[in-house]
């Protein structure tokens, strides 16, 4: 019976800091995980880019799943367009 008194306020008490290991994260630590802003987090969210679990209003958001998205992700490959230098047709269309 005691320890179901103690447990509420320890559970309280936890901080993101004592979380390793969760088997949810929260939307803050998503957004630190990702390194995007919460605003993006939701919006990936909502658009179903980001695996969750809808409960209700609520997003469940599995660490195991997220890692596993990650891992998984395919790379994109951005890759600048410049003209060569010596190539004027394709720098000065008009000419």
């Amino acid at each position: 019976m005691e320890q179901l008194k103690k447990e509420p306020a320890a559970l309280q008490a936890a901080s993101s800091t004592q979380r390793v290991g969760a088997a949810t994260l929260t939307i803050e630590e998503l957004a630190a995980l990702l390194k995007i802003s919460v605003a993006h987090t939701y919006k990936g969210l909502k658009d179903g880019k980001i695996p969750t679990i809808r409960l209700g209003t609520r997003y469940i958001i599995s660490t195991s799943a997220i890692m596993r998205w990650l891992d998984e992700a395919p790379l994109e490959r951005h890759v600048n367009q410049v003209s060569p230098v010596g190539d004027s047709k394709k720098r000065f269309p008009g000419s």
